[in-house]
């Protein structure tokens, strides 16, 4: 477990828990954090940080997300509201909890052998355990805003790269100006990292200045670049998985190689100039190259999740197969001479062997476009399953690859573009047999129904893959044209994988929720326990089941499924005393009938599995100091066997002293 000190108040805690618990009348809140700043600092450095929230009367620890992040509480203040001249009749009811903002001030020490990068923190009170915010940690040096103004190129704080400066827009407004002075041709990325609690009303805009001087004798300003788009994961479920809920978000993608030796001037601000005490912010600078790549490396997407920038490579399928939900292992060779398997046989080239341990790694071969190959007589031939990295170098051009189905097989085309995304670059496949008819895209269509839920005639709306899957049942030549979905986009950065491999049935993304349906629950970033002895709490287990091996039974795109429908098992690790964990049942879908539909879903869109887990506290169950991180576990059922355990989520449990009020 890890944990960071413990700071007591001069009482002793086993009597200030339950004297907190007497004092609200009902059951204690939870408590929330809101914001965090400064956002970060230096490896091996300390740093003073103010968190803002509500419900935090008594926060006594901080609990982290590593063992070499430590913090002492130093205060805990509650911000009383303004005074209002108001008549004692029209004076509010006494509220009966104590729902003001506190700010609680934090000394963190980073040890020296932290890794780089965003660590959660939580605090901890009488009335459980936080939500969590993110601190960062950089290994380049880390300098504060200045005191003084600096709203103005000449008044710039001067900075040198490689720096990041945490610095805030604190009122309406504001902007803050850098000086660096640079080389001839350097190039520098300039990246404003921000967190998830603000975003929804900072939006920073970043701007690059050269000075000149005008025949007036006065001193101008020229601007060189200008960004404003964030990027990043943002789940959009609170418990995602991976990455995590509240994960920061960069402002980043602005890089510029400048052409003479001189000063020039960053500028920080808000969109719309808006500003607040909250708005923190850390402004990195550093140079580009395989260094600055490293540093981006964390904004990928997941793997897991159906996007353009999840990762992909030669050990794809490796991967796959350590998630699969069926005992078959596809043939990926078919010998000179072997009759071709029968689509009706049972995996359909997937040879039955559970202990096939051929390397799937080593068997998926490299190819590389090769220009001109825009006609499918210049088509580059691959052999499956094949990984290709190609370039859609101009506006309008085509990239056609050729393979050949010697047996029936079922494929999976997957794509991955690893520098310029959607809505930039977004890159369409279509898969051609060998008298050029069209066979599969990466769009599919969706199907408007109406208020009387009669279906249209017309297809009006279209969605775009990452990942298709098609059965090919008839041997021959097929080939894959790429190309810009708007054939607007192109040039060097508008770069592609293309993994064709056999289809693998597999546990993709999951996702652990503790909200309630609806508007139940409205908690902020609720993955987190806190029970009262008695005290029951449900966790929503979300599993999208990938590839499904299964055949169309009939003409209304009902499947027969084979060699398993993907179920699952559920395990809960790490549960503190007196807390276990039960099946339990609920309706996880209140929606009703969907609005659109999806033709032949089953190739674009995964199967989705939902689970009910019931985590109940015992009558007599011992209180708690400090969080128990518990691990939620889930196993395919492959066959007759539970297969390898996979990590669902992980989350921190406190059992905490209080009346049971039911909600």
């Amino acid at each position: 477990m890890n944990f960071s000190r413990i700071v007591f108040f001069g009482f002793l805690l086993a009597s200030f828990i339950p004297s907190f618990a007497a004092e609200s009348g009902k059951g204690p809140t939870e408590p929330e954090l809101h914001s965090l700043g400064p956002l970060g600092g230096a490896v091996g450095s300390e740093v003073e940080v103010e968190i803002k929230g509500k419900y935090l009367a008594g926060t006594y620890a901080a609990w982290f997300g590593s063992e070499m992040l430590q913090a002492t509480v130093k205060s805990v203040v509650a911000v009383e509201p303004p005074s209002k001249d108001v008549p004692v009749d029209d004076e509010p009811k006494k509220q009966t909890k104590d729902d003001r903002e506190y700010k609680v001030k934090l000394r963190i020490s980073v040890g020296s052998d932290v890794t780089p990068g965003a660590h959660f923190i939580r605090l901890v009170s009488p009335t459980g355990v936080s939500n969590k915010l993110y601190f960062q940690v950089h290994e380049h040096p880390v300098l504060t805003e200045v005191d003084k103004v600096h709203n103005k190129p000449e008044l710039s704080q001067a900075i040198q790269n490689p720096v990041v400066v945490n610095g805030k827009i604190g009122r309406q407004g504001e902007l803050d100006y850098y000086s660096i002075e640079v080389a001839k041709n350097e190039e520098l990325a300039f990246e404003v990292i921000t967190t998830h609690q603000t975003l929804a009303g900072f939006r920073p805009q970043l701007r690059l200045y050269e000075s000149f001087d005008s025949w007036l004798g006065a001193q101008k300003y020229k601007r060189l670049a200008f960004h404003t788009e964030i990027e990043g994961e943002i789940p959009n479920s609170p418990g995602l998985a991976s990455p995590p809920y509240g994960s920061t978000p960069i402002n980043s993608g602005l890089t510029y190689r400048f052409p003479k030796k001189g000063r020039y001037f960053i500028e920080v601000g808000s969109e719309r100039y808006v500003g607040k005490s909250e708005y923190a912010y850390q402004l990195r600078v550093v140079p580009t190259g395989s260094e600055y790549a490293r540093l981006l490396k964390g904004l990928q997407g997941s793997i897991w999740g159906r996007n353009f920038t999840r990762s992909i490579g030669v050990d794809r399928l490796s991967v796959l197969w350590s998630r699969t939900v069926t005992v078959n292992r596809p043939s990926y060779i078919v010998s000179e001479g072997e009759p071709p398997t029968r689509l009706s046989n049972a995996g359909t080239l997937y040879n039955g062997k559970k202990d096939n341990n051929a390397g799937a790694a080593e068997q998926v071969k490299r190819f590389s476009e090769k220009e001109p190959n825009e006609k499918i007589i210049d088509a580059v031939d691959v052999t499956l399953p094949a990984l290709v990295s190609g370039t859609i170098d101009r506006p309008d051009d085509v990239d056609v690859y050729r393979f050949k189905v010697t047996s029936p097989i079922r494929l999976a085309f997957e794509l991955e573009t690893p520098q310029v995304t959607l809505p930039y670059f977004t890159p369409r496949l279509e898969i051609r047999d060998a008298l050029g008819r069209s066979m599969l895209t990466n769009l599919h269509k969706v199907k408007p129904r109406s208020a009387a839920d009669n279906a249209t005639d017309r297809w009006e709306l279209k969605d775009i893959e990452p990942k298709v899957i098609e059965i090919f049942d008839q041997p021959g030549e097929y080939t894959v044209e790429i190309r810009d979905v708007t054939s607007r986009s192109g040039g060097q950065d508008c770069s592609y994988k293309l993994l064709i491999r056999p289809q693998v049935p597999h546990v993709g993304e999951i996702t652990v929720e503790t909200l309630k349906r609806g508007p139940e629950d409205k908690r902020i970033d609720p993955l987190r326990l806190n029970l009262r002895p008695g005290e029951v709490k449900t966790l929503t287990i979300t599993t999208k089941v990938e590839e499904i091996d299964a055949e169309i039974a009939d003409g209304g795109g009902q499947r027969a499924f084979k060699n398993g429908t993907g179920e699952m098992g559920l395990l809960v690790v790490g549960l503190p005393e007196g807390v276990r964990a039960l099946p339990g049942t609920g309706i996880t879908d209140i929606q009703g009938r969907p609005r659109n539909e999806t033709i032949k879903k089953y190739n674009f869109l995964p199967d989705v599995l939902k689970s009910i887990l019931v985590i109940q506290a015992a009558p007599d169950a011992p209180l708690t100091t400090l969080p128990s991180e518990i691990s939620v576990m889930l196993q395919p059922l492959i066959g007759t066997k539970a297969g390898k355990p996979l990590l669902a989520a992980k989350l921190p449990v406190m059992v905490i002293s209080g009346t049971n009020s039911g909600n």
